[in-house]
């Protein structure tokens, strides 16, 4: 979501980034969420939507998992910290049910049944109808304006093809948002180490997604799926200040 026209906008040179991971621990699903408030901004999607990129050796961390593996912006040489205020909330009904460390990536708990839950820093999902996010924000030069939006959200993300594929095959998932602000990133893998051949796509959320023809092409032969990842995002702009509230799913396989 984008709001305002793009003509009448300033340049953003502020962004947040909040993250929520939906998965499921012994058939309880829960939530972890991160956040970020960065001067840089974030690095854009790749593979276009719709396409498949290839390539032959180790795949890098980023192309794996950026999010799991550390490839934050903090990373790039942030020169000044944004603060958003001392912490952000999910709130529902009335009461919070989760806090967040707003000055930079991490994990805050607010409440969850398990162990294994504080441990990881999640509360029991999914969330209620009606959660938002309250951004309380923070008035100084170094600071990010406060925001409350209502939280993405689709049905649960379930991959379904089998572990093994051929480029013919068409990839099939449950529980498609339909939703174009929504993306599945499905990370292929022919052979191992430096001469492996890896094909990485990004399908529309629409449940299915044919291999494109010149990846058909151009390799041959079973391929494993490494994983499958599936993102929904929203973004709000606040003067130069654009704040993306992502929800993400799925895995390494």
């Amino acid at each position: 979501m984008l709001l305002g026209s793009a003509s009448a906008q300033t340049a953003p040179t502020r962004f947040g980034e909040v993250t929520f991971s939906r998965g499921e621990v012994g058939g309880q699903l829960f939530v972890t969420g991160r956040a970020g408030f960065s001067p840089l901004a974030p690095p854009a999607e790749t593979p276009p939507l719709g396409e498949c990129e290839l390539s032959v050796g180790v795949l890098r961390s980023s192309e794996i998992d950026p999010e799991a593996y550390g490839a934050e912006a903090g990373e790039q040489g942030q020169e000044a910290p944004i603060s958003a205020g001392p912490q952000l909330s999910v709130e529902a009904g009335g009461r919070t049910l989760f806090t967040l460390d707003a000055s930079g990536p991490g994990y805050l708990l607010a409440g969850g049944p398990t162990e294994l839950l504080k441990r990881i820093g999640g509360v029991a999902g999914p969330w209620p109808a009606g959660a938002v996010l309250s951004v309380p924000g923070q008035g100084s030069v170094y600071g990010f304006p406060a925001f409350r939006l209502p939280l993405p959200d689709a049905p649960e993300f379930e991959w379904q093809s089998p572990s093994t594929v051929n480029t013919s095959d068409v990839l099939r998932w449950n529980g498609a948002s339909s939703n174009p602000q929504a993306r599945v990133k499905v990370l292929l893998r022919q052979g191992n180490g430096q001469s492996a051949r890896n094909v990485i796509c990004a399908a529309p959320d629409t449940g299915s997604f044919a291999l494109p023809q010149a990846v058909r092409s151009a390799v041959s032969g079973p391929l494993k799926v490494v994983g499958a990842f599936r993102t929904l995002e929203t973004v709000t702009r606040e003067g130069d200040a654009e704040l993306r509230v992502r929800l993400e799913e799925g895995g390494l396989r």
